[in-house]
């Protein structure tokens, strides 16, 4: 986490320098944020990350909160990777935040269970449908299927 903040990082600041030299003005300047955009998100409302954002348009740039925001985004728990990009606009700056969402469990699906009902092994896990996929949590629920079959009396299945 902290490496991919840390590429975040040095990518801002690589914008920001680029920038600074192709407008001709001095880095010590007050850069206002001009507009803010979210990208890459699928299932979490934009207005949800938004919400976590403490920049806003009209303020002026500061990398102290936007390595903040990338922080407050990433640990909303809904996603593997939070980059920024900056990009010069409307004589100030554009800053657009890239989400990489992690993956989601759509459907759960039994197969081979020819003595114990669905009913009742779904009453053992707690994965369910439209959770984010968490592989410890998925070897856990397997663990309590397994244990569920022994209990049950079925000790190689």
């Amino acid at each position: 986490m902290i490496r991919r903040i840390a590429h975040s990082l040095f990518l801002l600041f690589f914008c920001i320098f680029v920038f600074n030299q192709l407008s001709g003005t001095v880095f010590a300047e007050e850069i206002k944020i001009k507009y803010i955009e979210v990208k890459g998100n699928k299932r979490v409302n934009t207005s949800t990350i938004r919400s976590k954002i403490k920049i806003k348009e009209g303020d002026v740039f500061s990398p102290e909160k936007l390595r903040e925001d990338i922080k407050s985004i990433f640990q909303m728990g809904f996603f593997n990777d939070v980059k920024v990009e900056t990009e010069g606009f409307e004589g100030g700056l554009k800053i657009i935040f890239i989400v990489l969402e992690k993956q989601y469990i759509e459907s759960i699906v039994f197969e081979g269970n020819k003595e114990l009902t669905i009913e009742k092994i779904k009453e053992k896990i707690s994965i369910k449908p439209n959770s984010i996929v968490d592989q410890q949590i998925i070897k856990d629920n397997v663990e309590k299927i397994k244990k569920y079959y022994e209990d049950e009396g079925y000790y190689y299945a």
